[in-house]
C-alpha cells in the first residue's frame, strides 16, 4: 500500500482502504459540525458543511473513483 497525497492505493487498486478511511474522516467531521455549530441559521451551516465536509469528500475524487467506471 502506498500513500500519495493522501490518497491510499492498494497494488490491486481496489481503494476499499481510501473508502473506509474517507468515510470515518467524513464522519467525524460532520458529527463535530452539527455538535458544535447547531444554533447557525442553515445558510451559515450549509456554507460550513461544505467547507469542513464537502471538501474532504472531493479531495482527489478524480483519482480514486474513476475506476468502477468501465
Amino acid at each position: 500500500m502506498i500513500k500519495d497525497l493522501g490518497v491510499f492505493f492498494d497494488p490491486d487498486l481496489s481503494f476499499v482502504l481510501q473508502e473506509e478511511i474517507k468515510l470515518i474522516g467524513l464522519r467525524n467531521a460532520a458529527e463535530i459540525t452539527r455538535r458544535n455549530f447547531m444554533y447557525l441559521s442553515e445558510e451559515a451551516f450549509g456554507l460550513l458543511y461544505k467547507t469542513l465536509v464537502r471538501s474532504q469528500l472531493d479531495y482527489a475524487n478524480s483519482a480514486w473513483n474513476p475506476y468502477k467506471i468501465r
